[in-house]
């Protein structure tokens, strides 16, 4: 299994926003540059969290980004369920298969994947901002305001 680009970028965001001891709200742009990816791209996954209700977001001048919910309300299995477009890791339907009704490898994978969930549903997004990761974190900001 592999997470997409897109996934990557929404828990990156959303670990990032969890260190909100600053002044200014965190920009898109901010987000962009801290983790050297595209502003567009970062956009487009802040847009989605912001319709599910995780990332507040103030427009204008002094506008930027903060968390709508507690990192420890933020389960991981959540989070990536939503952030991943594409869940299927086999399709049956796309190609033509001559096992077609016959087989039972798609049941068995669709029930792996939801294990996998349920096992990420017992962690949080503070569970995984804790030290060390806290410490990076707090130093990419500390940064950001002396640049």
């Amino acid at each position: 299994m592999h997470l997409t680009q897109y996934t990557d970028i929404g828990m990156r965001g959303l670990m990032y926003l969890t260190q909100h001891n600053r002044d200014s709200l965190v920009t898109v742009g901010e987000l962009a540059e801290q983790f050297s990816l595209s502003y567009n791209h970062v956009n487009k996954v802040v847009n989605q969290m912001v319709n599910l209700g995780w990332i507040h977001s103030v427009r204008g001048r002094n506008g930027g980004l903060s968390l709508s919910i507690a990192p420890n309300r933020l389960k991981l299995g959540t989070l990536i369920r939503a952030l991943e477009v594409d869940q299927t890791l086999i399709d049956c339907e796309k190609a033509e298969c001559i096992l077609d009704g016959h087989c039972c490898l798609q049941g068995i994978i669709n029930q792996a994947m939801e294990s996998f969930y349920k096992y990420l549903d017992q962690y949080t997004l503070a569970d995984i901002v804790q030290d060390p990761t806290s410490k990076i974190l707090m130093q990419m900001h500390r940064h950001w305001k002396a640049g």
